[in-house]
């Protein structure tokens, strides 16, 4: 089963690795970020409903240390 992430990308690691810091259901970003394999994604949505929403309760990704 694949897992829906939703949040801002921070970029992509040496060793092809996608950085994402994650936004939650409840609008609450993630003070850290999650890498996935470049290779694994099947797709990156951007400007979606559900991605405008939590964007508009939960505000611009933080900065992260």
């Amino acid at each position: 089963m694949r897992r829906l992430r939703v949040g801002r990308v921070r970029g992509i690691t040496p060793k092809k690795k996608a950085r994402l810091q994650e936004i939650g259901p409840r609008a609450d970003w993630s003070l850290s970020c999650s890498t996935s394999r470049v290779g694994d994604l099947t797709r990156i949505d951007a400007g979606g409903g559900y991605q405008d929403a939590l964007h508009l309760v939960g505000g611009s990704a933080p900065e992260l240390p």
